[in-house]
């Protein structure tokens, strides 16, 4: 009688017959190595494009031994830095709260993909359970580094068919033997290559820009300073209109907190912007505490409001306090901006793959962002680790990106 196969296939393990000294040395070695990927993996484009083949266990050369531990070392790692300058908004418990934040985004990134390597059976079905875990709310909002984000490096212009090819490097080799699954990596290689080989960038409108401005701020500032760089915004407004720009976006939060005392200066961009037929954006801080919103208010002859689908989590958006920033997962997040569908983005939202995903939906035609690094002693390496994210995005879905941003002095 003939013995029944197992129609899943698992990866050998090559270190499986090491002697056990050599063992440990290597295990080490190897997650300080992963460890140092991950916190590296926002800084270069070339590691964010590897961050599938780290944080997934689909394609780990080493799957039966080191797999739930490489997947944590790599999250943890990319959490670390993402959440460095933490401690400037935090006061006196800087040290406990980096570390309980870079601890809870490090396990929400890695729990989908623990999750496949505790799989023994019904793998097909875990995999694809694991991918709709990451990319759906509430981890595809909060994970980051999430792999589907690499999928516009490796897929650019592809859009929702890029995270399905993701997907698939995920899921499908799982399901092959050894000998077919280099042919499935193959065909896989080849497509990376024919999409980034066929993609152009494409340019935003020529009359959109986006500010970049230099203010050391906290929403929270006193009204007076808030009304100091206001003046120095609407003075930077006033020229950009006179060079006969139709859409300007000014940063995040940039205003702070909108109080009665900042209606004026509202007023007056707004006034601004009608006398010259253009639209202007510009961040506030609006609601009061336990109910917050991080808006972008557009402004001229509509006047309407973008709010943030997902703050910053731990920082903005705590759910164990109820007196942070509020969340809206499944709103469209695509406005009409001087004709053009546009989709609206604010910092954590570059991150992560869902808003975008979700906005893509409603088919838009240009992204616009906002983000605010003034209160943070590290923004300028924050902005550029952020950019690659954001960049990723805008490959994704063959879509220009116009994107404003405030930055300490």
């Amino acid at each position: 009688m003939n013995k029944s196969t197992n129609t899943e296939t698992t990866m050998e393990n090559p270190l499986a017959k090491m002697p056990a000294s050599f063992h440990a040395v290597f295990k080490v070695l190897s997650l300080t190595l992963v460890f140092l990927l991950g916190l590296n993996c926002f800084n270069n484009v070339f590691f964010f494009a590897l961050m599938p083949l780290l944080i997934t266990p689909a394609v780990m050369p080493v799957i039966n031994g080191y797999s739930r531990l490489t997947i944590l070392a790599f999250a943890l790692g990319a959490s670390a830095l993402t959440f460095m300058p933490i401690g400037d908004v935090l006061g006196d418990d800087v040290l406990f709260s980096q570390l309980a934040a870079v601890l809870l985004l490090g396990a929400a990134s890695a729990l989908p993909w623990l999750i496949i390597t505790r799989a023994k059976r019904l793998r097909l079905i875990t995999s694809i359970t694991a991918c709709l875990i990451a990319i759906l709310p509430p981890f595809g909002t909060i994970s980051a580094p999430n792999p589907f984000m690499a999928a516009g490096y490796l897929f650019p212009g592809t859009g929702v068919i890029g995270l399905l090819l993701m997907a698939s490097i995920i899921i499908l080799p799982y399901q092959f033997k050894t000998n077919v699954r280099k042919y499935f990596f193959g065909v896989i290689i080849a497509i990376s290559a024919i999409s980034n080989l066929a993609y152009t960038e494409p340019l935003p409108p020529t009359d959109w820009v986006a500010l970049k401005t230099t203010f050391h701020d906290h929403y929270l500032d006193p009204i007076q300073e808030r009304n100091k760089r206001s003046r120095a915004l609407i003075a930077q407004i006033t020229s950009e209109l006179d060079k006969g720009q139709k859409v300007i976006i000014a940063p995040e939060s940039v205003l702070g907190l909108r109080t009665k005392g900042l209606e004026p200066q509202l007023d007056l961009i707004e006034a601004r912007a009608r006398r010259n037929q253009a639209i202007v954006l510009v961040g506030v801080i609006e609601g009061e505490k336990g109910n917050y919103k991080n808006s972008l208010l557009i402004l001229g002859d509509k006047s309407d409001r973008y709010q943030a689908r997902q703050p910053v989590p731990f920082i903005m958006w705590n759910l164990w306090q109820g007196d942070g920033f509020k969340s809206s997962w499944f709103e469209s997040g695509v406005q009409e901006i001087a004709g053009r569908r546009t989709a609206m983005l604010i910092c954590w939202e570059e991150w992560v793959p869902w808003p975008m995903l979700r906005s893509a939906w409603e088919k838009p035609e240009v992204i616009i962002s906002a983000s605010n690094h003034g209160w943070a002693s590290e923004g300028q390496y924050m902005w550029k680790r952020q950019s690659i994210s954001a960049k990723a995005l805008s490959r994704l879905y063959g879509l220009p990106m116009v994107r404003a941003v405030n930055l300490p002095d």
